[in-house]
């Protein structure tokens, strides 16, 4: 739903359990491959489509669970992967993605293992996050790191406002 809704980005968050692999934000959720393999199809079937995947963070993962999530994806997503082979960053637009047929950027953060070379590691794409309950802070924020951009990297603007729990407390 989220991509015929023209989402294209997603923060993705992943723990193991039984060595299985979920998403989980907060929360304890679904199993990944089911919705990673719907994203899949949505991209085979609309060829001139693209996909960010974020792979944020990581929860009860040990080396074997990350070589064993990275062979997995890998196996997924294959020939979808736009790797550094393709080209760089500013190279990964709509047009290079349809010449090559590759539609998925996989950026693979904090990983205790050398990446595969078609994951693009956490420096290629910064995330910063404001951390603060101000709006006023929140757009000053955005103005100063919009500002420190490299032109050279993707970058995600995180608009959100993080109370913390004496900010919840106190409202």
């Amino acid at each position: 739903e989220q991509l015929w809704l023209g989402v294209r980005y997603f923060d993705l968050r992943v723990c193991q359990n039984n060595d299985k692999f979920f998403f989980a934000h907060g929360l304890f959720a679904m199993e990944i491959f089911e919705p990673l393999g719907e994203l899949k199809r949505f991209l085979l079937s609309n060829k001139g489509e693209i996909c960010i995947l974020d792979f944020q963070h990581f929860y009860d993962m040990n080396l074997s669970h990350h070589a064993q999530l990275q062979k997995l994806l890998l196996e997924l997503f294959d020939s979808l992967l736009y790797t550094k082979f393709h080209g760089t960053i500013t190279d990964f637009t709509l047009n290079r993605c349809s010449t090559l047929g590759t539609q998925i950027f996989l950026i693979y953060r904090r990983c205790p293992l050398p990446l595969p070379k078609e994951f693009w590691p956490s420096n290629t794409w910064p995330t910063p996050w404001p951390n603060v309950t101000s709006i006023k802070k929140l757009e000053t924020y955005l103005q100063q790191s919009l500002l420190s951009r490299k032109p050279s990297q993707g970058f995600v603007s995180q608009c959100v406002l993080t109370p913390s729990g004496k900010y919840i407390t106190l409202r």
